[in-house]
């Protein structure tokens, strides 16, 4: 059985976003805060997203999802 380890967020530097934010305004706009640049909105493209959730996931794979939302402040109840 594999362990699954993330860093505490404190442990963390950097800047996480989910790929359904990035459709979002607000989602462009903390990434071009984040990198300083000029984001083109029309670079995300919704029909790009290939992930679906027609399956099921382990549950340590569902803990590393959760994390990197909850990093990325993102609830992905949102979509549902």
């Amino acid at each position: 059985m594999s362990t699954y380890f993330l860093p505490t967020p404190k442990a963390v530097t950097g800047f996480f976003i989910h790929y359904n934010q990035l459709l979002q305004e607000e989602g462009l706009a903390r990434l071009a805060s984040f990198t300083g640049a000029i984001v083109d909105p029309a670079f995300p493209d919704p029909a790009l997203r290939r992930s679906q959730r027609d399956r099921s996931i382990s549950e340590g794979t569902a803990t590393i999802y959760r994390e990197l939302c909850q990093r990325a402040k993102y609830n992905d109840v949102q979509d549902e």
